[in-house]
């Protein structure tokens, strides 16, 4: 009987054993439930309080140019996958658009391999002397040669000076160093034999003149070369020392040196001469660097790059590392920067939406702001940084907690306005009359075909060629090829947006087959300067995926008339004359008639009319009879077309 009810007891024992093994289950799963849930919240909660919390005042997004990053660059900089290979000395040109983050990497690069212990050159056109590149020039037999020799010379005597300081440091006794040193002070390279370390690196640099004033100031330094220094055949003294260089860097392992040669566009001017001179740079590089424990990488713009044409550029292929930016580096870039200035240390710098979120609004006209931002760039550091100041200025005016989507808005027009005028300049050795072709755009469509903008453009043409020769021969396929060569426009392909930026085999590929497209888009970034507003709308029965455009006067291309054969009447002719001064008493003395300039006259000019009730009245009398368009012929201003679309625009 008891054993009957042990084992009920039993049974019954271990049938609440199981219930309280469930029920502890159950808690310990509700309890996992309620901890993730509490760990968003208070995530949540963590991030409402930050942005309450963030002093908005000590967030900087850096400076626009890596030289005057000083050591914020250093704590910021992101290491790339193209900044991984060119560390790796896998590649040794470097390639891209100005404002794609060259200096950075070669600034970054060179405090890493200092740090490294590794000795390293860094060489601009400034660090080059006039005297001795002049010497070295008269041994040459062309031009092509002449380069070749003085950058090889330059080169060689940089990499020997660096063996002739790390002999000294370590005592080392080899016979080349010798040869090294009677190298260099035969040919005034030093001063004395026994140099101190100190003397080698404060003197590594001597000042000196751009490559391209060697011919012109020949004969004025000529008389400065010693002319008791005894001259041997130059090809057979440099390879001499060349030989004794690679006999030591044989013999002394531990040494590695890297040189790196950077702003190589301060001698550029797309003539011949500046050809031949990055040429010889570039061929004289490649045959350096195939010395034991010798690496040279160059910086250099990639329209130059693409500008040269030389026989061995095939085998530059493979050493070459374009700088294209992806979405998400460009996000990792300013969060990290926004982070770090502003002290953020509850979020780590993986976690980069969250701190996006805590600096930024989430959204922008129903847009992702990071996307909105972006797509107001040509995917290039330089240009997400000046945005993101400019709407932080703006937050920061008004004492803001974070960046709000109304500060990236406002801040567009001024951001606008610096990309149309950058991009003029950065061009402007290779197109010097690209302002004026750009004002084909204004008053124009944010989206047209190649028939459309033919017309246009033909129109205009006339005017071009008078300033303007060397248009004579552009044709509408040309004008295309060079505009989506240099970020402009884009094409619409399959109902995609395309511009040159989106991936490295594009540009080639559009611009060999520009012809055979038909339907283009202007950039994002140069809409607001040009006078567009963004509208999601209809143009000429045909949906529009962007814009919508406001028309800025059909008869005039940026300053051109092209419409010159309709008569005025009396009160028409003193209207337009009233309205001419009021346009030039709004221009200040840099007033010069470009788009950007032309907006903003012609919205001050709307503005001071208000005030002014008879003049207002017959305007819009003129514009109710359709003839306030027509009198932009006769009122003689680069804004006038602007200020009546304007007109028209508040009208409707």
């Amino acid at each position: 009987m008891g054993d009957a009810v042990s084992a009920t007891a039993g049974n019954g024992g271990w049938r609440i054993a199981n219930a309280e093994t469930n029920y502890c289950k159950y808690v310990f799963y509700i309890s996992r439930i309620f901890n993730k849930f509490m760990k968003y919240y208070l995530l949540r909660v963590n991030v409402i309080f930050m942005s309450k919390l963030l002093n908005i005042s000590d967030l900087d997004f850096g400076r626009d140019d890596a030289n005057m990053e000083g050591g914020f660059l250093g704590k910021v900089f992101l290491k790339t996958s193209f900044y991984n290979r060119v560390k790796k000395g896998n590649k040794f040109l470097v390639t891209g658009r100005i404002g794609s983050g060259k200096t950075a990497i070669c600034i970054s690069l060179k405090n890493a391999l200092e740090q490294e212990k590794e000795d390293v050159i860094y060489i601009t056109p400034n660090t080059l002397s006039v005297s001795k590149i002049n010497e070295i020039a008269d041994y040459a037999i062309n031009e092509e040669e002449k380069y070749q020799y003085i950058w090889k010379y330059i080169f060689l005597v940089k990499i020997a000076k660096n063996i002739l300081a790390y002999k000294h440091k370590h005592k080392y006794k080899i016979y080349s160093v010798h040869e090294i040193e009677k190298f260099l002070y035969q040919n005034n390279e030093v001063n004395n034999l026994f140099l101190t370390i100190k003397y080698f690196r404060i003197n590594f640099f001597r000042a000196i003149n751009l490559i391209k004033k060697i011919t012109l100031k020949f004969a004025t330094i000529e008389a400065e070369i010693n002319q008791n220094k005894q001259h041997k055949d130059f090809n057979d003294l440099i390879d001499n020392l060349e030989n004794n260089i690679i006999t030591v860097l044989n013999q002394i392992k531990n040494l590695k040196i890297t040189i790196l040669v950077d702003e190589i566009d301060n001698i550029w001017n797309n003539s011949s001469q500046s050809k031949q001179e990055v040429i010889g740079l570039l061929n004289t590089i490649r045959k350096i660097n195939s010395i034991t424990n010798i690496i040279i990488i160059t910086f250099i713009r990639s329209d130059i790059w693409d500008s040269l044409s030389f026989t061995d550029k095939n085998k530059f292929r493979s050493d070459e590392e374009r700088i294209f930016w992806h979405d998400q580096d460009l996000k990792n870039l300013i969060t990290i920067r926004g982070k770090i200035s502003a002290n953020i240390d509850d979020l780590d710098s993986t976690e980069v939406d969250k701190i996006w979120e805590l600096l930024f609004d989430k959204k922008v006209s129903n847009k992702d702001s990071f996307e909105y931002i972006l797509e107001r760039t040509l995917k290039r550091p330089r240009e997400i940084i000046q945005y993101c100041n400019e709407a932080l200025s703006l937050a920061q005016n008004d004492n803001a907690s974070k960046i709000k989507s109304k500060y990236i808005l406002d801040a567009e027009l001024r951001y606008s306005v610096w990309k149309l005028d950058d991009l003029i300049n950065e061009f402007k050795v290779q197109y010097p009359y690209l302002r004026d072709l750009l004002g084909i755009f204004q008053g124009y469509y944010p989206l047209f075909y190649k028939n459309e903008i033919d017309i246009r453009f033909n129109k205009g043409k006339k005017s071009f060629i008078n300033k303007f020769p060397i248009l004579n021969n552009l044709n509408i396929e040309a004008f295309l090829q060079l505009l989506f060569g240099i970020g402009f426009i884009g094409i619409r392909v399959n109902h995609k947006t395309v511009f040159y930026y989106n991936d490295p085999t594009y540009p080639r590929i559009i611009i060999n087959n520009i012809s055979n497209l038909n339907y283009f888009v202007i950039h994002p970034a140069f809409l607001p300067a040009l006078g567009f507003k963004h509208f999601k709308g209809i143009r000429q029965g045909k949906n529009s995926d962007y814009f919508e455009q406001v028309q800025i006067g059909g008869d005039f291309i940026g300053n051109i008339n092209i419409n010159n054969d309709i008569n005025f009447t009396k009160e028409e002719e003193e209207l337009a004359e009233k309205i001419r001064l009021v346009l030039v008493s709004l221009c200040d003395e840099n007033f010069v008639g470009e788009p950007t300039q032309n907006a903003i006259v012609a919205s001050k000019a709307v503005t001071k009319i208000e005030t002014d009730f008879e003049l207002k009245q017959n305007i819009l009398i003129l514009l109710k009879k359709g003839r306030l368009e027509k009198i932009i012929n006769i009122i003689n201003h680069p804004a006038a077309s602007i200020f009546i679309e304007v007109i028209k625009e508040l009208n409707n």
